[in-house]
């Protein structure tokens, strides 16, 4: 962007800005950096209009003090807050360096995001929400404009929710509360109360949490009307309809408790929403756990194909399987397929299904073997797969060991931090409450501004040196996730080669025990074909 009005000077004699990042309806946003540390932070400079209320001022003084003792991992920081020379206030806060999450749905649209990934964002949402409202601090302004989406230890998807606090500061100047019929926030996110003008609680952004949830799961908010009149009309009066009658055929409705929550969440009294966050959270974190984790490599039956001899009896003809009249079994010894809660169209359905199919293909190698009517080379792709499997999940002990030891030290940066930040937060409000008697800078005060500037120089410290411990730790966590993905794929690759060794290995003539089980495994991957588009051969 241009560089704006800023751009060049230092605030707070250590903050020097270097970049314009946007506008916005707050004010302006900048990059800075450190004079000395060399650490990059995001300066908001809020509207000049802003410092013309003494009450706004102090208002503004007490919201940023309570933001900045919000210390959630997915909640936008607050360091320092001041009032420049011009009289224009500014806040510093951690620089997220991600794109918002409008931008992100925007990509899909109007199509939904994938559902594992719009289930683990939602929940960092509802986390960060959760500790907010522990604060007693209300958003007021939630909105996909207000989320940033960063890379944090090789995964692309770590939130971060922008203005905590603030958005009750510009309410106050925009529209009062007190003027009966003024609303405030983004249209298509904002609570009942909001557009009628009453004054809102934290179940204001337990609504929002369910507009926001409506359009990530179904690539549209539940209201989409043009003029403001009708779409504040529709958050007070209309009922919003059931998320999944909005998806297409292709995709999988929702999980019933799921819809049946985010229903809660939009019910146009507040009483009858969710008292609290956590009710919400509760059900994404269920439904984040009843579902497959995806695997490095999903898995493609066109490689059967592709690797199977001429006449192989995978690539025969079967009868169609329909979801819901499926429950194969190896009698006496084989284990039993049961469908998990999800829809047969859904990926990790889909993944589910070949494990499933490759469970009961090795149980019918480790009996061929038993029964000594296995080919010779059988055994050896049966030994190769266990030893695959056995170092995979030896990976996958590594990759938590190391996630866990993450987690660790950064429990350890929260907590230090956070008792230097509460330490900065109370000095200056001791310098406020002086500077408010006294009226001057001498004395006591030049003191605890020395105080201040060395509590921030020691947390920018701390946050520098331990920023270099983490990023080891993160770079050694993302070698053990790819060592883990190099074994998924040898795993995958193994599985196939098992699967083929098996028809190779089909007793001529078949038992019909055999027989009945071979059927069994073929229209399974007959199933999995489908869904992956191979086109069978005549």
């Amino acid at each position: 962007m241009d560089d704006g009005p800023l751009t060049g000077i230092t605030l707070a004699e250590r903050f020097e800005i270097k970049e314009l990042l946007g506008e916005g309806a707050m004010g302006e946003v900048y990059r800075a950096e450190h004079d000395t540390l060399g650490l990059q932070y995001a300066v908001k400079v809020l509207q000049e209009h802003v410092a013309e209320d003494e009450k706004v001022v102090a208002r503004f003084k007490r919201e940023a003090h309570a933001a900045s003792r919000l210390d959630h991992p997915h909640a936008v920081q607050i360091y320092d807050f001041g009032r420049t020379d011009e009289g224009l206030f500014y806040l510093v806060m951690e620089f997220v360096d991600g794109p918002t999450l409008a931008s992100v749905l925007a990509e899909t649209a109007p199509k939904p995001m994938p559902r594992w990934r719009g289930v683990r964002l939602l929940i960092q949402v509802a986390q960060a929400l959760q500790a907010a409202h522990a604060a007693n601090i209300v958003h007021r302004d939630l909105s996909p404009s207000n989320v940033r989406i960063s890379k944090h230890r090789g995964d692309e998807d770590n939130l971060k929710i922008l203005d905590f606090g603030l958005a009750k500061v510009l309410a106050d100047v925009e529209n009062p509360l007190s003027m009966t019929g003024e609303v405030f926030g983004t249209p298509r996110y904002m609570s009942p109360e909001q557009a009628r003008g009453e004054s809102v609680d934290h179940r204001a952004d337990i609504y929002a949490l369910g507009v926001l949830a409506f359009e990530v799961f179904t690539g549209r908010p539940p209201f989409t009307y043009d003029l403001l009149p009708q779409l504040l009309q529709a958050h007070m009066d209309e009922p919003p309809p059931k998320p999944s009658s909005l998806l297409s055929i292709d995709i999988p409705p929702l999980p019933a408790e799921l819809e049946a929550v985010i229903l809660k969440c939009l019910e146009k009294a507040r009483e009858d929403r969710p008292d609290a966050v956590n009710e919400v959270l509760e059900v994404l974190e269920q439904v984040l756990d009843t579902a497959p984790q995806p695997r490095a490599v999903p898995p493609d039956v066109g490689k059967v194909l592709e690797t199977s001899k001429a006449g192989s009896s995978w690539g025969a003809t079967t009868p169609v399987w329909t979801p819901g009249d499926f429950a194969p079994t190896i009698p006496q010894s084989g284990p039993v397929l049961e469908s998990p809660s999800m829809h047969p169209g859904d990926p990790a359905y889909r993944i589910w299904y070949w494990s499933q199919a490759l469970k009961l293909a090795t149980s019918i190698a480790e009996r061929l073997v038993i029964d000594e009517l296995a080919t010779p080379g059988l055994p050896k792709q049966l030994t190769k797969l266990t030893e695959s499997e056995d170092r995979t999940v030896g990976a996958e002990a590594d990759v938590a060991l190391a996630e866990a030891e993450l987690d660790d030290l950064e429990e350890e940066i929260h907590q230090r931090a956070f008792d230097l930040k509460n330490e900065i937060v109370g000095t200056s409000m001791t310098l406020d409450s002086l500077i408010a008697q006294e009226g001057n800078h001498e004395g006591p005060q030049a003191d605890l501004h020395q105080q201040i500037r060395d509590l921030e120089t020691n947390l920018g410290t701390y946050r520098a040196e331990s920023a270099g411990r983490q990023d080891q730790l993160e770079k050694k966590l993302v070698d053990k996730r790819r060592i883990l993905e190099v074994l998924r794929k040898t795993q995958m690759e193994r599985e196939i080669s098992l699967l083929n060794a098996l028809d190779e290995a089909r007793p001529d003539p078949c038992p019909f025990f055999y027989e009945k089980n071979y059927g069994t495994v073929a229209e399974m991957l007959q199933a999995l074909r489908i869904s992956d588009g191979v086109d069978l051969p005549g």
